[in-house]
């Protein structure tokens, strides 16, 4: 077995306060050909290790590493409370096997689905993940969620992405940045009837960046790989019980309009101004452009 699951002393916290010696022994046995620098890197590079069964290569240690001290460094970190790396771990365990936040229940997925390089894609009929956050948790005038998308984006079909619902026509709905058919897309976020976010109808393809996201009860903008379309609105969306799926809407429990997009990244937090979202767009891009040297 090696030293492919040793567990990182400095963080563990039994162990008591970093411990500088035990780290550098550390990373001159499992840095694989890179230094590590950013703590939160190395915490989730070390879980990566015992849910791949294998230490994670010297290309995903840099790329993980730098991803986290650019979210660090833009102020970014702290406005991000989920994040799922789909691309980059070696297995599916892996890949959902959270950077930040809550761990997924997988349904459906297995290992035959996933891809190191293009991340995980959704079969559009039964696979989808529950990310274990209730909707009624987040803060219904600030919040954002983003996906980075390999391929396989429904740019003719109903959703991109969702979250819950109730069934009621005039009930509440938090959907997962994208809700509309065709080329258009909306960002809803409030009831079914009034929760309408600005329509996005340029800059749409089969892969790349979305992010939707609402800055005060008062404010919301969508980016579409840099076109924006913002709106003024008084809605103050009230949110329902349910969890928040990733691939299907949650209808009361039951999983509905599913999305055959193939996800590379999602993050969930606070809302982001459109220059954050700008900011994350380009720290996303940069991750899966360093994956794919691999």
């Amino acid at each position: 077995m090696g030293n492919r699951h040793l567990t990182p002393p400095w963080i563990t916290p039994a162990r008591g306060a970093p411990n500088r010696a035990m780290q550098i022994i550390y990373r001159r046995r499992v840095s694989a050909g890179y230094t590590p620098t950013d703590t939160d890197a190395i915490a989730y590079l070390s879980a990566l290790a015992t849910a791949d069964g294998a230490t994670p290569g010297a290309i995903v240690q840099q790329a993980v590493d730098t991803y986290f001290q650019g979210l660090k460094s833009n102020s970014l970190w702290t406005l991000v409370n989920q994040i799922y790396l789909f691309c980059g771990p070696i297995t599916l365990a892996g890949a959902l096997t959270p950077a930040k936040g809550s761990s997924p229940t997988n349904n459906g997925f297995g290992s035959g689905d996933y891809s190191q390089k293009l991340g995980l894609p959704g079969n559009g009929t039964s696979k989808y993940l529950n990310i274990n956050t209730p909707s009624n948790t987040i803060n219904s005038t600030s919040h954002h969620f983003s996906v980075t998308c390999s391929g396989g984006m429904e740019t003719s079909g109903d959703h991109i992405a969702v979250g819950s619902f109730n069934g009621s026509a005039s009930g509440s709905l938090l959907a997962l940045d994208i809700y509309a058919p065709g080329n258009g897309r909306l960002f809803r976020s409030g009831t079914y009837n009034s929760g309408q976010f600005p329509l996005l109808s340029t800059g749409l393809g089969t892969s790349g960046y979305v992010c939707g996201s609402r800055t005060a009860s008062n404010a919301a903008f969508i980016d579409y790989n840099g076109a924006t379309a913002s709106n003024t609105t008084s809605l103050s969306p009230s949110f329902i019980a349910g969890s928040l799926y990733l691939y299907a809407l949650n209808n009361n429990g039951t999983a509905g309009a599913f999305s055959a997009m193939s996800l590379q990244i999602f993050t969930r937090g606070a809302g982001l101004t459109t220059a954050q979202s700008a900011t994350l767009r380009s720290l996303n891009n940069s991750y899966i452009a360093a994956i794919s040297a691999i």
